[in-house]
C-alpha cells in the first residue's frame, strides 16, 4: 500500500466485478520495521534502505485512510 498504484489495481479489479478485500497489518512503529529488515539480512535476506522503510510506512498509512 505504499504506492497509490495498489489503490488502481483495487477500483479496478472491482470494476471488473470481483469482489475484493484488504487485510492491513501494520506494526507500531517504524523502528520495528527496520529491525525486522536487519534480522532478515542477518539470515541472508535481502536489504531495504532505512529511508525507504520510513517513506513506505508513512505513504502506507497516508494510502489506507
Amino acid at each position: 500500500m505504499s504506492h497509490r498504484s495498489k489503490l488502481t489495481e483495487i477500483v479496478n479489479a472491482n470494476a471488473l466485478g470481483y469482489k475484493t478485500y484488504l487485510y492491513f497489518v501494520c506494526l507500531d512503529d517504524p523502528l520495528l520495521n527496520v529491525s525486522r529488515v536487519n534480522d532478515r539480512l542477518d539470515k541472508g535476506g535481502h536489504s531495504v534502505p532505512t529511508d525507504r522503510i520510513f517513506t513506505r510506512y508513512d505513504n502506507s498509512l497516508t494510502n489506507l485512510i
